[in-house]
């Protein structure tokens, strides 16, 4: 029998019990089948097959969604004030039923890239480039070697107009006038099919134990009273390793008689831009970041108890994980294959053509207790840098899970990471701490002062 919610408005604290009484349960359980959706690959296929339809200016790439997850559509309230219900918002994809990302949302992140000068008159191409303040020009410098032109603010404009306005730059540039110019601006723009379309990026795949790709999070906000005991408010993400494939339909653009930036170079270009700034909400403390499907295999492989031995060979295409008769499948379910046959290697998957997974890692060598309460005043030489996994940022600093010092269960924070090299400590990634100084306090933390830093594969 199919209950509903009971949206009533209360009229003193005794209903308001009642109604939070009968809905908990349902709240309860509609979260379970949220967070305990598998990925049905083949449906998700069919349904977005039009996306990637063999066509000359269709283009698409995958990436996966790491460690904190994928926070998208906070502002679509759906909150009715009971207990036990998922906070803040989420979007589904009205046809599938699936998270997606709009492509809305997509050429905007990309586009916020952009220096986006301000035209003046009638033709958009006119800008003065001695208003460019000092971010504008560093964005150009950024965006030229990123396309592979010239570092010229005039083409960075021009390139920004033809992407995500479809100016035809040669024939606004001429002055020749078409159907589709724009008499009131003299700016003339491309038919629909020659402009660069993006789509919506969909869940394509997922590395997680049963194809899972939704989980639950929450935000502890202690307001102004930073010892106040906060009230977590649940809401709904994107698991870590969740495959989100982004399709493009684009075109090549003609900044000049002399200069073209191709579609391929946008694609990689759109690649390195969505790698480097993420998408979706909570941007700035981890959420919506990606990584390549090879790089995350590679960074997880052995630092993730709950994927160890769940990933999928290599070089398998997503549409081919978990489906009977493909390369990696088990009939239990699963990716990981039963180790039955005493000839078979362990990490690779069935059938002779497979290429062998990658070597594991020599495991590094332990170091000796840290000290407690006591600094040193310097490394001595020789001694094994300190293998470390980044968790988190905090207020500028960058916390590391130790993997080699023995006897220490606790986290060390780094307090001399260059403010413009934050970027580069994603949650996950591996290093080497060539350590000058290490200080531990009574809460369990090390605060270190690192010489330098070496990333790890």
């Amino acid at each position: 029998r199919r209950v509903s919610v009971n949206l009533k408005k209360f009229v003193n604290g005794y209903q308001r019990e009642r109604v939070d009484k009968h809905n908990a349960p349902i709240f309860k359980k509609a979260n379970e089948e949220l967070t305990n959706f598998n990925l049905d690959k083949p449906t998700v296929s069919a349904i977005f097959a039009w996306q990637l339809a063999q066509d000359a200016t269709n283009t698409s790439l995958q990436l996966v969604t790491t460690y904190p997850g994928l926070f998208i559509g906070s502002g679509y309230t759906h909150e009715t004030g009971s207990e036990g219900e998922l906070k803040l918002g989420f979007f589904f994809d009205h046809t599938s039923g699936l998270p997606v990302l709009p492509g809305s949302s997509i050429k905007g992140v990309l586009r916020s890239v952009f220096p986006q000068f301000k035209t003046s008159g009638e033709n958009k191409l006119s800008f003065s480039t001695s208003e460019a303040e000092s971010v504008e020009r560093n964005k150009c410098t950024y965006l030229a070697g990123l396309f592979g032109i010239e570092n010229s603010p005039q083409l960075i404009h021009r390139l920004e107009l033809s992407i995500f306005e479809g100016v035809d730059i040669l024939k606004t540039e001429r002055g020749q006038i078409g159907e589709d110019a724009d008499s009131e601006r003299k700016t003339q723009y491309r038919i629909p099919k020659e402009r660069d379309i993006f789509l919506d990026a969909f869940v394509s795949d997922s590395y997680n134990p049963g194809n899972k790709i939704l989980g639950t999070d929450a935000l502890t906000p202690h307001g102004e009273n930073p010892l106040k005991n906060p009230i977590p408010l649940p809401f709904l993400k994107v698991l870590p390793g969740v495959v989100f494939t982004f399709t493009f339909r684009l075109n090549d653009s003609p900044l000049s008689e002399t200069v073209t930036v191709t579609a391929g170079q946008k694609k990689q270009a759109f690649k390195a831009l969505l790698l480097q700034f993420g998408v979706g909400a909570k941007t700035n403390v981890g959420y919506g970041q990606f990584l390549e499907p090879e790089d995350y295999r590679q960074r997880f492989r052995n630092h993730n108890p709950e994927r160890r031995g769940q990933n999928p060979p290599r070089n398998t295409p997503p549409g081919q994980l978990n489906q009977p008769g493909g390369r990696g499948a088990n009939p239990q379910g699963g990716n990981r294959q039963p180790a039955r046959q005493e000839e078979r290697t362990p990490g690779r998957s069935a059938g002779p053509s497979n290429p062998p997974s990658p070597p594991t890692p020599p495991t590094p060598s332990l170091l000796p207790a840290a000290p407690k309460a006591k600094s040193l005043s310097k490394w001595k030489p020789g001694e094994p840098g300190i293998i470390g996994t980044v968790q988190r940022q905090e207020g500028g600093k960058v916390v590391f899970k130790p993997e080699n010092i023995e006897g220490f269960e606790g986290l060390l924070i780094s307090d001399n990471v260059r403010p413009n090299a934050l970027a580069d400590f994603k949650p996950g990634l591996r290093f080497n701490l060539k350590l000058v100084s290490l200080k531990a306090n009574q809460s369990g933390f090390l605060s270190v002062h690192v010489h330098s830093f070496k990333p790890l594969e």
